[in-house]
């Protein structure tokens, strides 16, 4: 416990429900983890304390096991609320989410880390744990769903990281996150101020060196993300992998903006994904993205959606070799009856 970073340490105490007091203490390295907000207890007084935890617990099972659905994500299970869209979606979909488990697959190391940013409860680290042995932290802004998603990957918290934050340079005035359909969008509220911070700060208080793989999926906030995050992108030069989200011009100019920038950095072909799961790319350039773009924004004035966002993968050119690869694979799956690859 002595090594755990400042960051691991902040997530961890609001789970411990009670510390016991010991003869003999090192005050010092009790003052520098806060341990003053958690509650104490005597020796002696233990088993009062455990039946109170244990009571505790049985209430928290009792409220899951009313308002949540167990979910498998290929070999994990996960508690999703009831009205999580999921499941809806994959029963539909084979493909819908699959995608970045083939990616993670292919990762050049197992040293470097991912940054899961609009995490959810926890269902694409869920996959990503099953593809790759990476360390992975996992950012969500909203309290409840957070909540959930340290429920979910408990098991795995020796490779995971987790923060509760939205991801920004500023703190977003006058925006509160709405949810619908297990997704949380950030929309604008005369009263609510959003906490955010930006990757960097993020990433500097994890302690874990470098980013391998980048995904964020924040319904419609994705652009200003990756935008404000640029230091992060040309210091690593991580694989990206984002929603592609276009519902005006001004997603249209921020898609233009991030795709300049990126070429600036080397980064040179692309995989498209639309948001079925299905592959239209893969390997191509920005340019075709931003023919997408405009399709996309053109169906919302048609009204005949063949689809209606994409997820896009950008590849630095250190690491577009491992596209072909990639493709393969995912080819194969799709022409399989497999429900994962």
């Amino acid at each position: 416990m002595e090594n755990l970073a400042n960051i691991q340490w902040e997530a961890l105490l609001p789970h411990i429900n009670a510390r016991i007091i010991l003869e003999h203490e090192d005050e010092q390295a009790l003052a520098q983890v806060a341990v003053g907000k958690v509650p104490s207890c005597q020796i002696d007084n233990l088993s009062n304390v455990l039946d109170v935890l244990l009571n505790k617990e049985k209430q928290i099972n009792y409220q899951l096991s009313k308002k949540f659905i167990t979910y498998n994500i290929k070999e994990i299970s996960i508690s999703l609320p009831y009205d999580h869209a999921l499941p809806h979606y994959q029963n539909r979909f084979r493909l819908y989410d699959k995608f970045i488990g083939v990616i993670a697959k292919y990762l050049p190391n197992n040293q470097d880390f991912i940054v899961d940013i609009g995490a959810n409860v926890g269902d694409t680290t869920a996959l990503l744990l099953q593809y790759c042995l990476n360390p992975i932290i996992c950012i969500e802004a909203d309290e409840e769903f957070f909540g959930i998603m340290e429920h979910n990957l408990s098991e795995y918290n020796q490779r995971i990281i987790f923060v509760n934050s939205f991801v920004s340079g500023n703190n977003f005035k006058n925006v509160e996150l709405v949810k619908n359909s297990g997704t949380a969008r950030a929309v604008e509220s005369k009263t609510k101020v959003l906490k955010s911070d930006s990757l960097e700060s993020i990433i500097k208080k994890s302690n874990l060196g470098k980013c391998i793989l980048l995904k964020t999926d924040t319904d419609g906030f994705d652009f200003e993300i990756l935008l404000s995050s640029l230091s992060i992108i040309k210091k690593d030069s991580p694989i990206l992998y984002w929603e592609n989200e276009i519902s005006s011009l001004k997603d249209i100019e921020l898609a233009k903006n991030l795709l300049n920038k990126l070429a600036n950095m080397n980064y040179t072909k692309y995989i498209v994904i639309d948001n079925f799961g299905n592959p239209l790319f893969y390997g191509c350039s920005s340019q075709w993205l931003e023919q997408i773009n405009q399709y996309l924004l053109n169906n919302i004035y048609t009204k005949n959606n063949t689809f209606y966002y994409t997820d896009i993968v950008a590849f630095p050119e250190i690491y577009s070799h491992l596209i072909p690869q990639i493709a393969s694979e995912y080819n194969d799956f799709i022409r399989s009856s497999n429900v994962y690859t």
